[in-house]
Parts: structure tokens; C-alpha cells; sequence
């Protein structure tokens, strides 16, 4: 299963651009921006940044549920559902960066091409997407918690949350438990 990562792109003297693509794209975004581009983890997009003034908790109207915080929702952008990785049909990856990225500004083909040549079965795109394909991530905890209904993830939730998920789902809880042992055991109930 594949999984997408951040990387900034230096598209001019002031404009760094962190975008989300899948590993394979680097080398595509390199030739495109004729800049060197850098994978940027998680943690480093998710940390505030020296010099904000002021970070409000979004109100949605539609829903009395709140976002995720800024971590998950990287997580979320990261994660590829196994039904959708590109892995399954290199194929058809190989056109969607055909289009996405268009003609090499030197040479009379796509960009894909000059970097990976033209698509063939068990060609050099098809090697780059198994290379990157070991490249595992486990679906994010808010992935999860959305699937089961819960609103937000087990270790983001009151003590009152925790007990009501697991009262929901049949599950016993002592008086006693401490949310850790909260969030432990409904995560357990979201594993399987």
C-alpha cells in the first residue's frame, strides 16, 4: 500500500509551497519547478510557527462536531485507502501524471516520460511505484474514529466520551478506569 508525503516545493525567491503527492512525483516536481524539493514530515507541518499571533478552533455550522487538529488532518491527507492506491493500476497512474504535470518544456513529451520513459508492464514507473509501495502507513486514528462514528479520536476524548462510545458498542468499563485505559480499550474495539 502507497502512501502520499509533503514536500516543499521552492517555486521562487519567496514562495515556498508545501504540496501532498505520492513519492514518485518528486522526481516530476523537480523537473517542472527546476528546483530541488524537500519531504517535510508530519511533525514539522503540523508544529505552529514562531510569531502567531493568534490560532482560532474552526466553527463549522453544519455540524456540532469539531475538525480534527492539524496533525490528523495531515494524517488523513496522507493515508491512501487500499482500494485507491495507484499501485493496483500503474497504468493508470502513468496518464493521471500525463495530465497532471503536461508537456517537458525542452522536449516534445510529457514530463512522466522524460523521467520514467514510456510506460510499460514491469517498466521503470512500475518499478518506482513497488519501491514506494512498501512504504506503509496505518490508517489514522481520526480515519477510524470517522468510520466508527465517533467524532473525533479515542486519545482527543472526555472521560464522558470514552464511557459513552464504549457503553454504545457493549462494552464494560469500571468507575476506576483512568482514560488511558479508556482510550486503550476502545481502541482495541476499533482494531478489529
Amino acid at each position: 500500500m502507497s502512501r502520499r508525503v509533503f514536500v516543499r516545493v521552492r517555486r521562487g525567491p519567496m514562495d515556498n509551497t508545501a504540496v501532498c503527492v505520492f513519492p514518485w512525483e518528486m522526481p516530476i516536481l523537480q523537473l517542472v519547478h527546476m528546483q530541488e524539493v524537500t519531504e517535510v514530515s508530519i511533525d514539522e507541518m503540523a508544529t505552529q510557527r514562531e510569531g502567531v499571533v493568534k490560532v482560532e478552533k474552526l466553527k463549522l455550522k453544519h455540524t456540532d462536531k469539531p475538525a480534527p487538529d492539524l496533525r490528523s488532518q495531515l494524517e488523513i491527507m496522507a493515508y491512501v485507502d487500499p482500494d485507491e492506491d495507484p499501485v493496483n493500476d500503474p497504468a493508470s497512474e502513468y496518464e493521471r501524471l500525463v495530465n497532471k504535470y503536461g508537456m517537458d518544456k525542452d522536449l516534445p513529451i510529457p514530463c512522466v516520460t522524460r523521467i520514467y520513459g514510456e510506460y510499460a508492464e514491469g517498466g521503470a514507473f512500475a518499478a518506482a511505484l513497488e519501491k514506494h509501495a512498501k512504504n506503509r502507513l496505518p490508517k489514522p486514528a481520526a480515519l477510524k474514529a470517522m468510520d466508527e462514528g465517533l467524532g473525533k479520536a479515542p486519545d482527543q476524548m472526555s472521560i464522558a466520551e470514552l464511557r459513552a462510545a464504549l457503553k454504545e458498542r457493549g462494552i464494560e468499563w469500571k468507575v476506576t478506569d483512568t482514560k488511558v485505559a479508556l482510550v486503550a480499550k476502545l481502541e482495541e474495539v476499533l482494531v478489529t
